[in-house]
């Protein structure tokens, strides 16, 4: 499929997303992506600029994520976090489809959620991250239609901190 490290590269989202990330990790992120030529390096909103600052001048993408990390954010809040972030330079944004919701069975609001901000953001890439360690197989399909149907380009499989929290439930 890849003739080539650098061909698989650039399909590599470079992620740094926690909540104590650093200015100093935040420009080794972005030099690491610069170096191995990674599609673009996902922040939370509040690192935009500066990503966008460091990574000037190349191909690498800035990409923010919204609504993170449970989703749990209403549409509004989502929408005026993303277009922040456009505003300060994301060209992709990564933002989670609400899980309250999902696991309610509430697929109608799970779906005006993803279409607002799709709307409200044009011209933008956008991914819906899904909690995939703490949904059923269906709710997964089920969001993944929604988000295609909305014009999501793509889908992340996890946020991680849920994950985590969920793991660390089962181990009591």
């Amino acid at each position: 499929m890849f003739q080539n490290a650098s061909h698989l590269a650039q399909v590599i989202d470079h992620t740094l997303v926690r909540p104590d990330a650093t200015l100093d990790e935040l420009t080794a992120a972005c030099q690491d992506a610069k170096k191995y030529g990674f599609a673009c390096v996902v922040v939370n909103s509040g690192h935009v600029v500066r990503a966008r600052e460091l990574l000037s001048g190349t191909l690498v993408k800035v990409c923010s994520v919204v609504g993170f990390p449970h989703g749990a954010n209403t549409t509004t809040v989502k929408i005026v976090e993303a277009m922040e972030a456009m505003k300060n330079g994301a060209s992709e944004l990564d933002f989670v489809a609400n899980i309250g919701m999902v696991k309610s069975g509430r697929y109608d609001s799970v779906e005006i959620d993803i279409k607002n901000i799709i709307v409200m953001t044009p011209q933008k890439v956008h991914k819906v991250i899904l909690e995939t360690g703490i949904l059923t197989e269906d709710e997964i399909i089920r969001v993944c239609e929604i988000a295609m149907r909305a014009g999501a380009e793509g889908i992340c499989t996890s946020s991680g901190p849920a994950i985590m929290e969920e793991y660390l439930k089962k181990r009591k």
